[in-house]
């Protein structure tokens, strides 16, 4: 079996079902602003916080140096350990070496792919980014030089044994498939806007050859330190035995109708009009299933954490101590709240 290494990206190993295997090429694609610099930057510092024994290589095309650390020290990353070579450096800041007899397109791509596979030899790096293919693409005089180019670029990263991210902008018109159908595994991401609330942020998996992957779009977010990604839910291919056990309401005589309460382990619905009791009937749940020991959780959208603190009071429910001992909390995700300080780092939905 490959080896496995990670993306650097939580949540983006678990959808790969173990990361990406060791020694391919891999194609992240998307729009502007999507995060692929970003998961790009994520790849190689897995790779030095692992302490791999070998470099971590940037090849850049587009941005600048100081372009690339300007994104790392947003996200507060250190690149310390990631060696980052400007590639048409020249030609973008000195205009000098403007050309005024037309040259080949053959000749100039011809001479980039040579470039790019002699900085690979010298810095034999474990990891490496090369950021991006629309600068390959601009230089090509037609979609077969270009495959051609991808395929020469492929084979000699594939002779130096290292795991390579290619960056490539997508317009959405289908004219990244060349770039798609030469690599071995290619990551979407992309951004809608919907008529009201934040930007929509999602990334997917379109193939990765002989690797199980979780397929579907995955909710993501670009936070201080980088993308995180939120995988879908899942179902399990076959049951499995779980403990049998009946969720008490907190109310004997909901509990008689109920037949000794709700089947644990299944899922519910509670549904009603506005002041029917929704809420109060899902609060006294929690502190029931709480006082037993077993730990519950409130996931809040509407409400802050303030009033379901308050009504649980009101209530006669202890709400405060159960979260004191640890039974009533919420997974470790990012907050939405925008105005909260700890957004990045948040425990509890009820201790925001």
């Amino acid at each position: 079996m490959a080896k496995r290494v990670s993306t650097g990206a939580p949540g983006l190993d678990s959808i790969l079902q173990g990361g990406l295997e060791e020694g391919h090429v891999y194609l992240v694609e998307g729009g502007p602003g999507t995060g692929k610099t970003t998961l790009a930057l994520q790849f190689l510092l897995a790779g030095v916080d692992r302490d791999e024994d070998c470099s971590c290589l940037y090849l850049t095309l587009s941005q600048s140096r100081e372009e690339l650390l300007g994104i790392a020290e947003s996200h507060g990353l250190d690149l310390t350990g990631i060696e980052i070579v400007e590639l048409l450096a020249a030609e973008v800041t000195d205009l000098s070496h403007t050309q005024t007899v037309i040259g080949t397109a053959e000749e100039e791509l011809a001479d980039l792919i040579e470039t790019i596979g002699a900085e690979v030899e010298k810095h034999q790096p474990r990891r490496v980014v090369i950021d991006s293919l629309a600068e390959l693409r601009l230089i090509s005089s037609s979609m077969l030089r270009f495959r051609r180019a991808i395929l020469g670029l492929k084979g000699n990263l594939a002779k130096a044994r290292t795991t390579a991210l290619l960056i490539e902008a997508f317009d959405g018109m289908g004219t990244v498939e060349s770039s798609e159908l030469t690599t071995h595994g290619t990551i979407r991401l992309d951004w809608t806007t919907p008529d009201f609330g934040v930007t929509h942020r999602r990334l997917q998996v379109i193939k990765m050859r002989g690797s199980p992957f979780f397929e579907g779009l995955h909710n993501m977010t670009i936070e201080t330190g980088g993308i995180v990604v939120f995988p879908r839910l899942v179902p399990r291919p076959e049951p499995r035995e779980v403990e049998r056990w009946e969720l008490r309401t907190g109310d004997e005589t909901l509990d008689d109708l109920l037949g000794g309460g709700l089947p644990g382990n299944s899922t519910t619905l509670i549904t009603g009009d506005t002041g029917a009791g929704k809420s109060i009937l899902s609060a006294k749940l929690a502190d029931a299933t709480a006082k037993r020991g077993i730990k519950a959780g409130l996931f809040l959208f509407e409400e802050m954490r303030a009033d379901v603190l308050e009504r649980a009071h009101i209530i006669g429910l202890d709400f405060d101590d159960h979260i004191e001992q640890g039974l009533l909390t919420s997974p470790h995700a990012p907050c939405w709240t925008k105005h909260c300080a700890a957004r990045t780092d948040c425990r509890s939905a009820l201790s925001c």
